[in-house]
């Protein structure tokens, strides 16, 4: 078990985001991906560049929220303390888990350090709107690609007031798993 437990059988729901461009963009997003075999979540960090546009009021907050809960569980760790997703806390834990479409089999570790996508197109204004949001990885294979998940859904709500149109392309990376505990 662990990090390395492969599996089809996996959820994930939406953390953190800031995204911002003007034809050229960039985005940072964090993901939980509960892995139901193993009954763990897995925080994972995305991170790239890409085509996009928009603005949003939330992004210094998210930027801010990111950070201080890696510090938190960085510090957690050092000391060997419990550890929570970066997603329960506030207005995180009504997240929708959305069953996470995949025909091969992967792991945690298979997907850390994997090149992907998120593609994410919204609007809202006082909680109130509309997102659409795809999420892509794969593994390289010395020739061609092995998608671990491709274009699968993922269930974001409205924000204060943001309009986001972007496709980013970057690496996934693993920042944290706890063992989980909750309802998916």
């Amino acid at each position: 078990m662990g990090a390395g437990t492969k599996t089809t059988s996996w959820k994930i729901r939406p953390g953190f985001a800031f995204s911002a461009g003007a034809g050229i963009g960039a985005g940072v997003y964090v993901f939980d991906f509960l892995n139901e075999s193993d009954n763990t979540v897995y925080g994972m960090l995305f991170a790239g560049l890409g085509l996009a546009g928009g603005f949003g009021s939330g992004a210094s907050g998210a930027i801010g929220e990111i950070t201080k809960k890696l510090v938190v569980q960085l510090a957690g760790k050092a000391i060997g303390g419990g550890m929570t997703a970066i997603t329960d806390s506030n207005g995180y834990k009504d997240r929708v888990w959305t069953r996470l479409p995949c025909d091969n089999s992967f792991s945690a570790n298979a997907l850390h350090n994997s090149l992907g996508r998120v593609t994410i197109l919204g609007a809202s204004a006082l909680h109130v709107g509309a997102y659409r949001c795809y999420v892509t990885a794969w593994e390289e294979a010395i020739i061609t690609t092995i998608d671990l998940f491709h274009s699968a859904s993922v269930e974001v709500l409205p924000q204060n007031f943001d309009i986001q149109i972007g496709v980013i392309c970057g690496l996934w990376r693993k920042v944290f798993e706890v063992t989980w505990a909750g309802q998916p």
